[in-house]
């Protein structure tokens, strides 16, 4: 009896599948346990089964049947996180049903054969043509912008050296000639005449349509989800104040760890445009933007990876509702600059090994070499792509071809290396400042640290490995206490993907797949790196460039419910049952992660943060009524709020007025204008200070909209009295 028979005795006996007949060579009705101890075992002679007609409805209940199995059991994982044995045996009789059901139906996504795919040209006659006249200008380019750009100042020479020198790099790799050919002539005409016509097919309005859906995720509540600034960012807004007011043009900001410039910019930009100025909502604007630009390229990855475009919807779906490229989006920071920058360098690269294209590859290295500016994990890219590589070659070994493809590394990690050349200067000038951040997530911020091992790296590995379904974020700045990547939908499915790739993997041998599984492991590296904090392993937003790949893998499932219910209903009717499947687990899946954004994530933030906002808003109605801006204080106080982002919320950018030390508590007791104090309700030393220099003062208490963040204010009437003599009579 083979395992597939197995599967369909049990569904018989569940009532879910008819009983075997007689006919079938298998017993109808199951002897009495007393005969099994007395009577010999008789083996019948097995005979063909025929299937066709009494086992279509186990045929069809199979797939969804191990999706439902490791769904549940994924939702047990996230629902008693003590009953560890019943969620992962669950799972496991999931993974075993699905696996089953895909071996024994055979079912496979490729629209193709993996032979016909697109494959480099082994010829040896490949065009392989440096414009060495080009190149040597652009060395010229590059040699200028690292002397201009000392003392890190981003100006106007090393700018347009450093500009010139990325265009030349890529013009002297070109593959074909440089001029874009256009017919002005006839574009002009066909803008004339209004020619330009754009068909609203299935699969743009399905496009258009999880466009939409994202967007209310991305954008939806922004002003407060989350609600408040952290010093974090305090320290952008500054930065960027400093760029829009001070003329500071940096190529790297060394304060608060170091952190890559571009967010500054377009912060900057954004702040003159858009009518909430300098502010945190500018911020998670932008950002939030970034993150939402970043799922057509999503898509594209998807696309060229599949070749099939309901993976690349589904793909986009899922990352579209995904509490976790939200958070990360939503939150104002640099985080998600490298899920862009990422998944734009690996769908180049992906396409340029498909289709035969250096340009690809030299765009995929312009890709890398600007995403430098965004944020520190995009750094983990050139190593995919060099995985990437390597399992291609090794997948259609040829001596012509290893030579191509070491001649088109070496080109896109010059563009890359040209494209850092500001970074290069400035980590010249200033090394600590520049690897302060990398190197102390690794050796530790005093040396104290507990030195990084081969198994802490592997702990940090595993801990990785395990964050779409079980470990979590410690940090309440992007993540729910105890909530893995994914949902309980989403961990399911992802599991499945990965059993699903390997499955075929084994079945194909397609360097794809294989790329898809080894991805994971290397993104994640930024976040598996961090040897000297453990406790910041997992990292949400260091791993940020692995997005587009787990989504991926999440989609395959899905696409595959739809597959399978088309092998079996022919026609449209098969259509509309596997995606009226794939509809249910969508919808569920996205109301799973609109709580996890909405309600867990928007309370726990609103419970860890400060509330500087309530604190500004008290700072403003005093200068605007009883006082002035500089007749108002902030005590200062262990843990409390940042008094930067009172002024901030003030409306008085840079306004500062904290008290550090006591003493000076009594430095304005001659100033007879009225004046307020605003302390920590636990700091009793300073409220017992301030009654002592001002008797006439009242202590009140203020009730927080926030939770546990109560504080007092402490007035001092003026001392100045008016003299109603002085008025002037009435005429």
């Amino acid at each position: 009896m083979t395992l597939w028979d197995a599967y369909l005795i049990l569904l018989s006996r569940l009532g879910l599948a008819p009983r075997p007949t007689a006919a079938d060579g298998l017993p109808v009705e199951l002897p009495a346990f007393e005969s099994l101890r007395s009577a010999p075992v008789l083996r019948p002679a097995r005979q063909p089964i025929d299937l066709t007609r009494q086992l279509n409805l186990a045929r069809w209940l199979g797939l969804p049947l191990g999706i439902a199995f490791a769904l549940t059991g994924q939702w047990s994982l996230s629902q008693n996180r003590e009953a560890l044995g019943q969620g992962v045996l669950l799972l496991a009789i999931g993974l075993v049903i699905f696996a089953v059901v895909v071996w024994r139906e055979s079912l496979d996504l490729r629209s193709a054969p993996a032979e016909t795919l697109p494959l480099l040209d082994l010829a040896p006659q490949v065009e392989t043509r440096v414009r060495w006249g080009v190149a040597a200008l652009a060395l010229l380019w590059s040699g200028l912008t690292y002397f201009f750009l000392k003392n890190n100042d981003f100006n106007i020479f090393g700018r347009l050296s450093w500009a010139m020198s990325l265009i030349a790099w890529v013009a002297a790799f070109w593959q074909g000639p440089l001029g874009l050919k256009l017919n002005w002539h006839l574009l002009w005409e066909r803008l004339w005449r209004g020619e330009f016509n754009l068909r609203l097919t299935n699969k743009l309005f399905l496009f258009l349509l999880v466009l939409a859906v994202s967007a209310g995720f991305r954008f939806a509540n922004l002003n407060s989800v989350p609600v408040e600034m952290t010093s974090d960012h305090v320290e952008k807004l500054r930065d960027v104040n400093d760029i829009l007011s001070n003329g500071v043009r940096p190529i790297f900001e060394a304060s608060n760890g170091g952190r890559e410039p571009m967010e500054f910019y377009l912060a900057a930009i954004a702040a003159n445009v858009l009518p909430t100025g300098l502010s945190h909502l500018t911020l998670k604007l932008l950002t939030s933007l970034v993150g939402f630009l970043t799922l057509p390229f999503i898509f594209l990855l998807a696309r060229e990876i599949a070749d099939d475009d309901w993976i690349a919807i589904l793909t986009m779906l899922a990352a579209g509702i995904g509490w976790w490229p939200n958070a990360i989006s939503r939150n104002g920071l640099r985080f998600p600059f490298a899920p862009f920058f990422g998944t734009l360098a690996l769908w180049l690269i992906i396409r340029a090994l498909k289709r035969q294209s250096r340009n690809d590859m030299l765009l995929a290295g312009l890709a890398i070499g600007l995403g430098l500016y965004g944020y520190t994990p995009i750094r983990v890219v050139p190593l995919a792509a060099a995985v990437a590589f390597g399992l291609y070659a090794l997948h259609h070994w040829n001596r012509a071809q290893a030579a191509k493809l070491a001649a088109w590394l070496g080109m896109a990690a010059l563009i890359i290396v040209a494209a850092f050349v500001p970074m290069i200067r400035y980590a010249a000038d200033a090394p600590q400042d520049f690897w302060r951040r990398t190197l102390t997530r690794v050796v530790g911020d005093t040396g104290a640290e507990t030195p990084p091992t081969l198994s802490r790296f592997l702990s940090n590995e595993w801990n990785s490995l395990r964050m779409f379904s079980w470990t979590a974020d410690s940090a309440w700045l992007v993540s729910p206490a105890g909530q893995p990547a994914l949902d309980w939908v989403m961990g399911g499915l992802f599991a499945l993907g990965v059993l699903y790739l390997l499955y075929r993997y084994v079945r194909r041998r397609h360097w794809l797949d294989l790329f898809l599984l080894i991805s994971i492991p290397v993104l994640l590296l930024p976040s598996t790196m961090a040897l000297a904090f453990p406790i910041e392993n997992p990292s949400l937003h260091r791993s940020g460039v692995a997005i587009p790949v787990v989504f991926l893998i999440v989609a395959l499932p899905l696409r595959l419910l739809v597959e399978h219910s088309q092998s079996l209903i022919t026609g449209w009717r098969g259509r509309l049952v596997g995606l009226g499947l794939v509809g249910a687990l969508v919808f569920l899946s996205a109301q799973n992660n609109w709580d996890i954004l909405f309600v867990n994530y928007a309370q726990q933030y609103r419970d860890s943060v400060q509330n500087a906002s309530e604190l500004g808003a008290l700072v403003k109605s005093w200068a605007e009524s009883v006082g002035s801006y500089d007749t108002v204080f902030i005590r200062a106080y262990p843990y409390w709020v940042d008094t930067r982002s009172v002024g901030i919320y003030a409306g008085q950018f840079g306004w500062d007025n904290a008290i550090l030390d006591a003493a000076k508590l009594g430095d304005m007791v001659n100033d007879p204008r009225p004046k307020l104090y605003i302390l920590n309700r636990h700091d009793a030393e300073s409220i017992a200070l301030l009654r002592q220099i001002y008797p006439q003062g009242k202590l009140a208490y203020r009730a927080s909209t926030f939770h546990d963040k109560d504080f007092v204010t402490f007035f001092v009437p003026g001392i100045v009295d008016f003299d109603e003599t002085t008025i002037p009579l009435p005429n």
